[in-house]
């Protein structure tokens, strides 16, 4: 499986996963574990990492699962 939707936004955007996990308030070993989909990401991380990086919830992460897509 290739990078996730996440990361590729993230990196499209000049964000370190340092960075996003900062400005989210996340631990960036959390935030390497949801980018690397072996971590799921609960409704509030998720919704800190959006508003960083902006865009629809539901285009980086599964709504079943919670898994970054």
């Amino acid at each position: 499986m290739g990078a996730s939707l996440l990361t590729l936004e993230r990196m499209r955007q000049g964000y370190t996963q340092k960075q996003v996990a900062i400005a989210a308030g996340i631990n960036r070993n959390v935030m390497s574990g949801i980018e690397c989909r072996r971590v799921v990401a609960n409704e509030a991380k998720r919704r800190a990492i959006m508003e960083v990086i902006g865009g629809n919830e539901s285009d980086f992460f599964d709504r079943q699962t919670g898994l970054a897509k």
